[in-house]
């Protein structure tokens, strides 16, 4: 047998290619949209799959395509893919989706999202729902969708402004404080929040 072995440095993401192709996910996607373009190389769908490969290897843009998952083979192998295509042609595939292709997308990740997901299937009668909220108040960039200026309360325990030392102890733990019931109602769990 003829072995070959690479480096990866997104080795753990590999898994992750892995398991996806088990569950069948990326077939399931296939199965309900269809991008119109004329294939030449790679078919609209797998440039797809190397875009999405892209935002999982924290890929910032697309022209990151060429330098972070195109030289790295073994995750695209990963994820079924024996090579991937070029930042410029999945630009142009993007560019070529339509209206009509995010609907059917939606209702592609809705589908996935139904069959996979644990909260879909969570029973809101029989126990509560945890839902696990960021209040950290880590910087978000300037040129995030959404973006605004604003300033988080000052509490005990410094100054907001760095990250580090401005929330109380508390809030520091390995859980949250406090739980969010699945209807409007807030749950305290914890007594002694700052």
């Amino acid at each position: 047998m003829n072995y070959r072995i690479t480096f990866s440095p997104r080795a753990s993401l590999a898994i992750t290619g892995l398991c996806f192709q088990q569950m069948g996910i990326w077939p399931m996607v296939e199965k309900q949209v269809q991008i119109q373009q004329k294939v030449i190389q790679h078919k609209p769908l797998e440039k797809l799959l190397d875009a999405f490969i892209n935002i999982l290897a924290d890929g910032r843009g697309l022209v990151e395509v060429n330098s972070r998952v195109k030289p790295d083979e073994g995750l695209g192998r990963a994820f079924g893919r024996p090579r991937c295509a070029d930042q410029s042609t999945i630009s142009d595939t993007l560019n070529a989706c339509s209206p009509e292709n995010v609907a059917q997308m939606r209702t592609a990740v809705k589908t996935i999202y139904q069959r996979y997901g644990a909260g879909y299937r969570h029973h809101y009668g029989r126990h509560w729902q945890l839902l696990d909220v960021d209040v950290s108040g880590m910087p978000a960039g300037r040129q995030g969708e959404g973006v605004e200026a604003a300033t988080l309360p000052v509490r005990k325990g410094g100054v907001v402004g760095k990250w580090g030392v401005s929330w109380p102890l508390c809030t520091m733990k390995s859980w949250s404080t406090a739980c969010i019931r699945a209807s409007d109602n807030w749950i305290v769990v914890c007594k002694n929040w700052c």
